[in-house]
């Protein structure tokens, strides 16, 4: 039976705020990690070369 009124809204947002949370944990990640990918591609290029 599917759920109607607040309880689905209050669902949906405690669902949203767990993502948003977790978004910025992997862009907090993503923004180190793109750092040290951009100085490993440069040194494979450099390499191939």
């Amino acid at each position: 039976m599917p759920l109607l009124g607040k309880e689905t809204i209050s669902l949906t947002t405690e669902a949203n705020n767990k993502l948003l949370h977790i978004r910025k944990h992997i862009d907090s990640a993503g923004k180190q990690g793109a750092r040290e990918r951009v100085c490993s591609s440069y040194q494979y290029e450099n390499d191939a070369i």
